[in-house]
Formats: C-alpha cells, sequence, structure tokens
C-alpha cells in the first residue's frame, strides 16, 4: 500500500536507500554530501568559529546538480555561551571608564547633599547627612556600572563575573537602605529625644510600629494572590512577593518616567522666553508669598518656649534639656527670652509643659517649625531675587546698546567675563535653550516609541539598531548607552526631585530638612534598578533565560519578573501601557485641570496673558519693599537681591 510504501522509504538501512532509490530517476540525480567539520573552535566561548568543507559522497548523475564542489570551505559558529572575562582581563579603557563614572558619581553625591542642605543642619545631623550622600553614591553608581556592563556584553559576547558580584552588593545595599536604615534615620531627625541613644530607640519602635501595620496589610494582600494562584510552598510564595516588589518598583518608575519625559523638554522650552519666566515668576509669587505669613504661629510657639523655659529652675533636671531647645534656637540666632505679649497664649500651663515628655513634644515641634518657616522664608528670598535678576536681563536685552563692558567687573577677566555674560543673556541664550529643548522632545518620542514596541516587535525599537549598528565602534557605543540611559535616568530622577508632598515633604536647595533627604534617598534606591530594567526591554536585550545573558545585570536579577503577581501579560504591556498613559496626562495638563476643579488651585500654562489677576497680584508683591523681618534672624529678602551681577550695571 501507499503507506507501507513511504515507511519503507524512510526507514533506515539499505533497504531504505534501495528503495529511495529506485524510486528515483537513475538517470538523472542530484550529487550527495555534507559539510564535514575539523572540530577545532577559535574560541573557548562568546563567539567562536570552526572551519569545515564539504564532502561529496555520491557525484551528481546526469542533468543531476550539486550545490557545492568537493571541498568547499565553510564555517559555523561554536562555544558560544557567554564569556567569563576576570576584572583584570577587561581593556584598559573600560576600566578607566568605569573608574572615571565613579568619581564622577562621587563628586554628584557630595554636590547634591551639600546643595540642598544648610550649614546650620549639616552640623546638627552629621552622620545623617554622610548617609544621605552614601545613598546617593549607592543609587547613581549602578547607572555608570550598567553602562560599562553593557558595552563589554555587545563587544565581547561575553559578562565579567565581578560585575555579577558587585550587583549583588548594590542590590543588597540599597535594599538595606530603603527598608531599614533609611526608614530609621528619616525618623530619627524627627525625633524630639535628647540623647542620641533614646532617639534611635524611638526611631526603631516608630518603624518597627509602621512595619507590623503595613507587613499586615501587605501580607494579607500577599496571602490572598498566594492562595488565589495555588501557591503552597514558601519558595513560591517569596516568587510572589518578588514579583510584587518589582511591580512597585517599576509602576513607580515608569510614572516618575512618564512624567519627566514631557515635562523636561516643556520647562526648557518654556524657560527659553524670558518674559514667560516672568510671568511664571509672578504667578507664583502669589503663594510663596503667603506661605512665609507664619507670624502668629511662630511667636506662639516662641512664648510657648518662653513661659516652658522661665518655669524650669535651675536645679531641675530638666534643666539641661531646656538649654538644648534654647541652643538650637540661638544657633538660628533666635532669642526667645523677651515674651511676645501681644501673643500670651492663657491656656498655657507651665507647670505641666515641664515634664520630660511635655519638652521631647516640644523639642520636635520647635525643630519642625524652624524647618518648615526657614524653608518658606528662603524659598520666598531666592523666588524675589532671580525674579529681579530675570527682569534686569529682560531689560538689557531691550537695550543692548546700553551695554558697556567697563561698567561691570573691575579687573580685565571680570570684564571679559562680563561680555559673555551679556553675551549669552542678551544673544545666544534662546537660540541655545530651544535646541537643548528640541533635542529632549526628540529623546522623548525615542524613549516612547521604543518602549511602545517593545512587546510587539521590539526590533523597531530605534535604541535596538543604534547599538547593533555602533557596537563595532567603542566610542559610539558608549555614547548611545550613555545619552540614553542618561536621559531615562535624568528624567526620572529630575520627577523624583520636583515630587511635592503637602508642605512637609518638599525639596529646596540650601534649605531640605534632614527627612526630605532621607525620603529622597529611600526612593533612589527604589527607582535605579528599575530604570536600569528599562535600557534593556526598550534596546531589545531581554533574552528568556537571564542565567546565560551576557550582561551582568541580568545574570544577578533575572528579567524583574511580575509574571506570578498579574500574569504574563503584566511584563509585556505593563510598562508601555503605562507610559502611554501617563504622558498624554503631563501633555494635557489634567492633574493641573483636576486639582482646579476638586481643590481649587490654579496651576501655571504659558497660553495665560498679562491680565491674569494672579500674576498681577504676585508682580506686586516681587516689586514692593517686603517690610517683614524674617522671623529667623534672617534679614529681609531685599537683602538676598544684591548678587544679581552686572545686569544693573550693564542696564542705563
Amino acid at each position: 500500500s501507499g503507506s507501507a510504501s513511504a515507511a519503507l522509504s524512510s526507514a533506515p538501512g539499505w533497504s531504505g536507500r534501495l528503495l529511495r532509490w529506485m524510486e528515483a530517476d537513475p538517470l538523472n540525480a542530484d550529487c550527495e554530501g555534507e559539510f564535514v567539520f575539523d572540530g577545532n573552535c577559535t574560541a573557548s566561548c562568546g563567539s567562536g568559529v570552526m572551519a569545515g568543507v564539504f564532502n561529496i559522497t555520491r557525484a551528481a548523475v546526469g542533468n543531476g546538480t550539486c550545490p557545492y564542489s568537493n571541498g568547499d570551505p565553510t564555517t559555523q559558529p561554536c562555544n558560544t555561551q557567554p564569556c567569563d572575562h576576570p576584572l583584570s582581563s577587561l581593556p584598559l579603557q573600560y576600566i578607566l571608564t568605569l573608574s572615571a563614572l565613579h568619581v564622577i558619581v562621587v563628586i554628584i553625591s557630595v554636590y547634591l547633599t551639600l546643595h540642598y542642605t544648610s550649614s546650620v543642619w549639616r552640623r546638627f545631623f552629621k552622620k545623617t547627612h554622610v548617609l544621605v550622600a552614601f545613598s546617593f553614591f549607592i543609587c547613581f553608581v549602578p547607572v555608570g556600572l550598567f553602562m560599562v556592563d553593557n558595552a563589554v556584553a555587545l563587544q565581547t559576547h561575553g559578562y565579567v563575573d565581578s560585575f555579577v558580584k558587585y550587583w549583588l552588593f548594590i542590590f543588597l545595599t540599597t535594599q538595606l537602605l530603603s527598608w531599614i536604615i533609611v526608614p530609621i534615620a528619616q525618623s530619627y531627625v524627627d525625633m524630639g529625644q535628647f540623647t542620641f541613644g533614646k532617639k534611635l530607640w524611638a526611631a526603631v519602635k516608630e518603624n518597627i510600629y509602621i512595619y507590623i501595620a503595613v507587613g499586615t496589610v501587605v501580607g494579607a494582600l500577599l496571602g490572598w494572590i498566594a492562595f488565589k494562584k495555588g501557591v503552597h510552598s514558601f519558595a513560591d510564595f517569596m516568587n510572589v512577593a518578588m514579583a510584587a516588589s518589582n511591580a512597585f518598583g517599576l509602576l513607580v518608575t515608569v510614572l516618575l518616567l512618564g512624567y519627566g519625559l514631557v515635562e523636561v523638554p516643556r520647562q526648557l522650552f518654556w524657560s527659553a522666553s524670558l518674559s514667560g519666566m516672568l510671568l511664571y515668576y509672578e504667578f507664583k509669587a502669589v503663594a510663596l508669598y503667603w506661605d512665609c505669613d507664619n507670624e502668629v504661629e511662630w511667636k506662639e510657639l516662641m512664648e510657648h518656649v518662653h513661659l516652658t523655659d522661665r518655669a524650669i529652675l535651675p536645679s531641675d533636671p530638666n534643666r539641661k534639656n531646656m538649654d538644648i531647645i534654647l541652643d538650637l534656637l540661638r544657633t538660628f540666632g533666635i532669642t526667645p527670652a523677651a515674651p511676645y505679649k501681644s501673643f500670651q497664649n492663657s491656656e498655657v500651663d507651665p507647670e505641666k509643659e515641664t515634664s520630660y515628655s511635655a519638652l521631647v513634644k516640644l523639642h520636635a515641634k520647635v525643630k519642625k517649625t524652624i524647618q518648615r518657616v526657614q524653608r518658606a522664608e528662603h524659598v520666598w528670598q531666592q523666588h524675589k531675587a532671580r525674579y529681579l535678576w530675570l527682569q534686569a536681563a529682560a531689560k538689557a536685552s531691550e537695550v543692548a546698546k546700553a551695554f558697556r563692558v567697563g561698567e561691570g567687573r573691575s579687573s580685565a577677566v571680570g570684564r571679559v567675563l562680563d561680555f559673555f555674560e551679556w553675551l549669552y543673556w542678551t544673544k545666544l541664550r534662546r537660540g541655545l535653550i530651544l535646541f537643548a529643548a528640541l533635542c529632549c522632545a526628540v529623546m522623548s518620542l525615542v524613549v516612547v516609541w521604543c518602549q511602545t514596541v517593545a512587546p510587539i516587535n521590539p526590533e523597531l525599537s530605534v535604541v535596538y539598531h543604534l547599538l547593533k549598528l555602533n557596537k563595532n565602534y567603542q566610542i559610539t557605543l558608549f555614547a548611545v548607552i550613555i545619552i540614553t540611559v542618561g536621559y531615562i535616568g535624568y528624567c526620572t530622577f529630575w520627577s523624583l526631585f520636583q515630587l511635592r508632598v503637602a508642605d512637609f515633604l518638599r525639596l529646596v536647595p540650601h534649605r531640605s530638612s534632614p527627612m526630605c533627604l532621607c525620603f529622597t534617598a529611600y526612593m533612589l534606591c527604589r527607582l535605579v534598578l528599575p530604570v536600569c530594567f528599562m535600557f534593556l526591554v526598550i534596546s531589545n536585550q531581554i533574552v528568556s533565560d537571564p542565567v546565560h545573558s551576557n550582561i551582568a545585570f541580568s545574570r544577578a536579577f533575572g528579567n524583574m519578573d511580575a509574571s506570578q503577581l498579574l500574569g504574563t501579560w503584566f511584563n509585556s504591556w505593563f510598562m508601555a501601557i503605562i507610559l502611554l498613559v501617563m504622558c498624554p496626562l503631563t501633555l494635557f495638563n489634567v492633574y493641573s485641570l483636576i486639582s482646579k476643579k476638586f481643590c481649587n488651585s490654579e496651576a501655571f500654562t504659558m497660553s495665560r496673558h498679562d491680565d491674569n489677576p494672579t500674576a498681577q497680584e504676585g508682580r506686586t508683591y516681587l516689586l514692593q519693599r517686603d517690610t517683614r523681618r524674617g522671623l529667623i534672624g534672617q534679614a529681609s529678602p531685599e537683602s538676598d537681591v544684591h548678587h544679581l551681577l552686572t545686569f544693573p550695571h550693564s542696564v542705563a
């Protein structure tokens, strides 16, 4: 039968060969042969090649053909498993690049710590600020490490085992910082106890209570998910917990990135116009002006301190604790010795305010109030000084002919600096900022496009093709990785540094509280690894088996799998969907519309005109002489405007 004949013709051995020869045309037959390889691979790992030749076992008959001649050479890949490169075997340029990036990260970490803190608070919380600087370092250094790790993988088809260990060290350190050390430090700086041990113990107890409360809720939620998914072992439960952690980190990262991808180029575009910047400063001035109106609250607190101080006798054991509060106030130039008679609070009973627990609460309240009032006054002063500076710059642009080099700084170098300063603000600034805004807008579109096509067809990614084209050119390869990873990281971290939670969690240059810095450090620890993972997604470098990946990052962390939580679609579409939702919401100011409707708060947009009543009110506050004295031993905001550089001299 036909089936028996087909089975016999496909059988091995001489019977099958004979039948196949009988069925074929014996007068016209193609040749038979195969490639024979010598078994010698040019490399033991990575991208080895093995040489071979074509060996004809039966020549062609009649009109038969042969695709190869006998002895035709060929090659095939061999030993394609990733190489494990010792760190010492890397080329010198990789070592120098990694070292330089570490130095840059150290400089950035120290600069940010000094930029966002005041010298006074650094004296009070030295250990906390060192911790914050270290947290910044351990959160920024993975970006540089990831760049070198990726370049090594693309150019050498291997990984560095030392990088895997470094990644694991970074992971364990960031987890320790984000879950234990930084939260305790954040609570520690707000405690009112008077000794290091008591403040530390109070901070630990507060975090234990928080962990118990949050752990109960999260544990119940994870338990329910594990029950629904039929999890029966501790290992499977830990996989669900890790998936939840990955999902949270990716969610926060994509939310911040989506906001930054729109706002970074838009803020640059807005800042290119001096008139637009002036309108923005006028609009924001109203809220900042009234934020400084803390006189009643401040003087009531000072009256409370004064009455408590008067009630505690020198022989009282709590006298030394009260002196600590007074020393804190004197550090900021505050002398609550004189009573504020118009603000005396008849409800305050000094006898009840002299206990240790009452002084602890008073100490904590004084610290928080100083931080809030000092920040509000500083922000207003800097806002007004910057507005007057921009106003002088705009006037210099209008009357540029009135500029004279000799009217600025007196030295020869100073006059040269005057000239280039004037040239930038009057001629070059707008064009340079618009060019930077255009570049950022292009980068934002590239990131959104690559993230969108990642779950559909990753080979449509622009970043993927740029890496593929430049993988043999080290300088351009580094440029592509640095620009892409750097821009994703900058947009994410910029959004974090702009974050404001109510009025107590807000970063302000030179006036940020230690608690705000600790919160920022905590969030950075949660964001840094998802930022690196997002680059792997948009560059199509996600492999199904990360254990055998060329990239040390993937070997250490895998694919940040969150499918145990919400299914396999989560890993594929989660980031793309969130990003595609966040960008339009930010672009069309949906948050501002919601805030205006439900919170009665007006948001600034560049489409507003000069007749906006809020801007007009703000202009009045900015141009009038502020007679209010700083509550924390600071001079009037007028004294902070003397550093307007050369524009007041260069404008007739």
